[in-house]
């Protein structure tokens, strides 16, 4: 029987690989929510306070909507990149 995996991110560890422009590490969030959803898993993706309950901000059950998601974020960091 496969393992499925189910991945939570939170989304200030997307803002900060863009921010201080950490392109491995950028990239190993996408590799890692891919492997979960291939593996018949999903990944969500939230907002995390501190004294407060995380907000959902997308729930990505496939790769295709993996892909679109990966795609918006890129287009911000390569903007960063590029005007850094």
């Amino acid at each position: 029987m496969k393992t499925k995996y189910f991945l939570t991110i939170n989304v200030d560890y997307i803002h900060d690989a863009i921010t201080l422009n950490q392109a491995t590490f950028f990239d190993d969030i996408w590799r890692y929510a891919e492997m979960a959803i291939k593996s018949g898993g999903n990944v969500v993706i939230q907002q995390e306070y501190t004294n407060a309950p995380p907000d959902v901000i997308v729930t990505v059950t496939n790769v295709n909507q993996l892909a679109e998601l990966k795609t918006k974020y890129d287009n911000i960091y390569l903007r960063l990149v590029k005007n850094g």
